[in-house]
């Protein structure tokens, strides 16, 4: 037997050793460094906060008087916003390149075909929105439209738009690429657009009991002023002009006229070909590697001394799949930017003065996650097979058994022990950072394994043949398979823990781990899947998740669609609706006429009520929002509508010497 080593063996033993202390190091760091944070200002002025000992609030501590306070967090948002509301802006300097991760490719360079976050965020700074919204007040602010008049009945609203914004290649935009973006666009059964629902207004009608659909008119007045008709009151109608982002009708239209639009700016297009009016053009594309824009020097905003914005030359979007790996490529000195988890913070906190960077957070985040159950009752037209299996779709439909299923997720465990603390429970179809709209009244599902098995044996799910797993009345064993995406292993354990804790009470669960482009299929494409947890972007009031995930007019409510993305009804679904979906669709529309924040406000307490109670998904956590950014970039302010991408004020960063 050898008891000698070679020089590279010992290298290796050394490593290995050298490795298993700093990660004992950072073990043993954790517990104080999160004590350490306590309530702090950094550099920056942003405010972090951390519980003593991951203490959780009483219920008690929920109340209307106090609407961001009792769900825990680790941001003071009150001292995120004043100090941004007071920020003073600096005279900067063009120059610099903004290195950020991105996790994957694009999938299209046609943004308004796209349906996914992060082709979004890659080229969503190449475009112009016509309006913008301050984050203090939400009151609409002038963008590419420098004003607009609304008619006393709320029905017209005619807008006119700045006379100095040209497209990257030099055309101005006018009225005609607004017309053109709406009609020839959004309204066009040939073209497959996520944004179609930007055209259309649902009502409630009593002597029909259901919604209806009308549809809202965009005409040109003059080569600078648009005039958009409204068929019914609604609050969220500027809205429906802010969000949309203008494209060229002089590049784009000879496409949509030869039916190859759906195929125009593809992935293999030449960058420098993508056509918008924003504060960056799209550059360089290198597959698996990296997305670049670059400056557009003839943006129409200025700063007050009237230079050009943007300052930041150039942003480069590097792939980088895995977190870790970009993890080590900031602390390297590769990257500029970087959103972390709660477990990343205490890796993070020594290192921000050796190697200047600032840890700063924005509040917990408005992604809702949450457990999806498949209710779709129709039958896969390629195959003639239900989506569902008939006896599992007894279950997924049962109220009783999704609760028990909400009873038996320990999302405490789950923050604490998988997001650091750095987290909360959700119980309804907000975040705690909508304010005064999130309701404190929702009905809570605390973990409770015995609440879940009673639950069970009352719909007649018993384990009678004692082999540890229920049996339905049928005979039919409580199984089921659960999707998840891939994309960072960490995110697989908190189901898995979800899986074991089912199985204390006689219900077998298998996680199937897809890549997120499969899974998504699995979800909008093939609808064949059992469970899945997922999550979705809410915002700030109820109506924006409640009309896409909730609505049953939503083509979006993949779960149980009554309607396809073109609208064509599915029949066994619409016949097989629930008490449930009739209130949502009534208050709903209630919601979106009603132009009183406050009586606005109660309706959608009893929105997030009824969705609290009935479970169609089951509400589980969201994270708090924690960030790092290198101190050489100067003039960066967040506020709580901070999004990791191109941000708000953007075009104010620069680089400091």
């Amino acid at each position: 037997m050898r008891d000698t080593f070679d020089a590279k063996q010992l290298f290796l033993v050394g490593v290995f050793v050298l490795l298993a202390v700093q990660l004992g190091l950072i073990i043993r760091m954790n517990n104080r460094i999160l004590e350490e944070l306590g309530t702090r200002a950094n550099s920056s002025g942003v405010i972090i906060m951390s519980p003593s000992g991951n203490a959780k609030p009483s219920m008690e501590e929920y109340s209307e008087e106090d609407p961001l306070g009792g769900f825990g967090g680790f941001t003071d948002v009150d001292a995120l916003m004043e100090r941004a509301q007071d920020f003073k802006y600096e005279m900067g300097n063009v120059g610099g390149t903004f290195n950020y991760a991105h996790s994957a490719d694009a999938k299209t360079f046609n943004l308004i075909l796209n349906k996914e976050s992060i082709t979004c965020d890659k080229l969503v700074c190449c475009y112009d929105f016509l309006l913008a919204r301050d984050p203090f007040t939400q009151e609409f602010m002038p963008n590419l439209a420098e004003s607009w008049e609304v008619s006393d009945d709320g029905l017209v609203c005619d807008v006119h738009l700045r006379r100095d914004v040209k497209f990257h290649d030099g055309h101005p935009l006018t009225a005609d690429d607004v017309v053109f973006t709406y009609n020839d666009l959004l309204d066009n059964k040939e073209i497959d657009v996520g944004g179609k629902g930007a055209l259309l207004f649902r009502k409630w009608n009593d002597e029909k009991n259901r919604v209806e659909e009308l549809k809202m008119t965009v005409e040109k007045i003059d080569d600078y002023t648009v005039r958009f008709t409204f068929p019914c009151k609604t609050f969220r109608a500027l809205d429906r002009i802010a969000r949309q982002l203008i494209y060229p009708k002089h590049i784009l239209k000879k496409y949509v006229d030869n039916g190859t639009f759906n195929t125009t700016w593809d992935i293999g297009t030449d960058p420098r070909e993508i056509m918008g009016s924003g504060k960056y053009m799209p550059w360089e594309h290198v597959p698996g590697e990296r997305f670049v824009v670059k400056r557009n020097p003839n943006y129409w905003k200025k700063d007050d001394a009237g230079n050009s914005l943007p300052y930041v030359d150039k942003i480069v979007f590097h792939t980088i799949v895995s977190h870790d790996t970009a993890i080590l490529k900031f602390l390297a000195g590769e990257l500029d930017f970087l959103p972390l988890t709660g477990v990343d913070v205490p890796l993070f906190k020594p290192q921000q003065e050796s190697k200047d960077f600032t840890i700063f957070g924005t509040g917990p985040n408005t992604t809702i996650q949450y457990l999806a159950f498949n209710q779709n009752f129709s039958r896969d037209p390629r195959t003639g097979r239900p989506y569902v299996k008939p006896h599992k779709l007894k279950w997924f439909t049962n109220v009783k058994f999704r609760q028990a299923m909400s009873y038996a997720l320990d999302r405490e465990t789950w923050i604490n022990n998988f997001m650091n603390g750095f987290g909360v429970s959700l119980w309804g179809p907000l975040s705690p950072t909508s304010g005064e709209f999130y309701y404190h009244g929702v009905k809570r599902y605390p973990f409770d394994l015995e609440k879940a098995g009673n639950l069970l044996d009352e719909i007649g799910c018993r384990d009678r043949d004692n082999d540890g797993v229920r049996e339905d009345p049928d005979g039919n064993r409580i199984e089921f398979t659960i999707l998840g995406r891939s994309r960072d292993e960490r995110e697989q354990r908190p189901v898995n823990m979800f899986i074991s804790d089912l199985s204390k009470i006689g219900v077998k669960a298998t996680l199937v781990i897809q890549q997120s482009s499969t899974f998504l299929d699995s979800l909008w494409v093939n609808r064949s899947f059992e469970c899945a947890f997922a999550g979705e972007l809410a915002g700030m009031e109820v109506d924006g998740i409640t009309g896409g995930l909730f609505a049953s007019y939503s083509s979006y409510r993949y779960y149980k669609p009554d309607y396809l993305s073109d609208y064509t009804p599915i029949p066994a679904n619409i016949e097989n609706r629930f008490e449930w979906e009739d209130k949502i669709d009534r208050l709903l529309s209630e919601y979106m006429e009603e132009l009183e924040r406050d009586k606005r406000r109660l309706i959608g307490y009893e929105i997030q009520k009824v969705l609290s109670e009935e479970l169609p998904l089951i509400f589980t956590v969201t994270n708090d929002r924690v960030y790092v950014i290198r101190n050489k970039w100067k003039n960066f302010c967040p506020t709580t509508s901070f999004h990791p991408s191109v941000w708000r004020n953007f075009e104010y960063m620069y680089e400091a010497d």
